[in-house]
């Protein structure tokens, strides 16, 4: 109830701001932002999930963890681990260890949105991190763009309806897709938007 009444005043701050939050229905997916150049993208997305009224967990990236390693482990955050310098044993009993917590922690009707941030950092990126794909195919779930639209202060999924599936496809085939859903001038920074790329794509 306490949870309830303070994400509608968390929306409400928002909407005072001049930000509108789309009305879609939400699916069990990985949700991935392309365009993160400001911290203000954390709390907006917060309260298009509020609005939404799904579970959520959010990723974070080997950056992040390593420079605030104390205070993650503090709030018992999960832990995205650098997939590419990582050996295969190591994050695939991550992964399958999770997807077991995940179902059973989440054994409820709401819908189940994991948020990475593929670019693990703020500034300017050449590349993106492969974990949100690792993610998608191992616990089956498609991936969703989260399009905060910082022009014209609106919060919504740029293709709820179009789910981008990675099992069994190319991951040159996945990014394809995923750079037609996204439009650099979205950000706060759009300057500061990377390349929508794998490191060897």
């Amino acid at each position: 109830m306490i949870k309830k009444f303070l994400g509608k005043i968390y929306i409400l701050f928002f909407r005072i701001l001049g930000w509108k939050f789309e009305d879609q229905k939400l699916y069990d997916g990985i949700y991935v932002l392309p365009t993160h150049t400001s911290l203000w993208d954390a709390p907006l997305g917060l309260a298009y999930r509020f609005r939404a009224g799904t579970n959520s967990i959010t990723f974070l990236t080997e950056l992040w963890y390593d420079r605030f390693p104390r205070i993650f482990k503090s709030l018992k955050f999960f832990r995205t681990p650098d997939l590419e310098k990582s050996g295969p044993s190591s994050y695939v009993s991550f992964f399958k260890g999770l997807k077991k917590e995940v179902r059973k922690q989440y054994a409820d009707p709401r819908a189940l949105c994991i948020t990475v941030c593929p670019e693990g950092q703020l500034g300017y990126c050449d590349h993106w991190k492969k974990s949100f794909l690792h993610l998608s195919r191992i616990l089956k779930m498609p991936i969703f763009i989260i399009k905060i639209d910082y022009k014209n202060k609106k919060v919504s999924i740029a293709n709820p309806d179009q789910p981008i599936k990675t099992v069994d496809r190319k991951d040159i085939d996945v990014m394809s897709d995923i750079r037609n859903l996204t439009d650099k001038e979205w950000a706060k920074y759009p300057e500061q938007v990377g390349n929508i790329r794998l490191e060897r794509e």
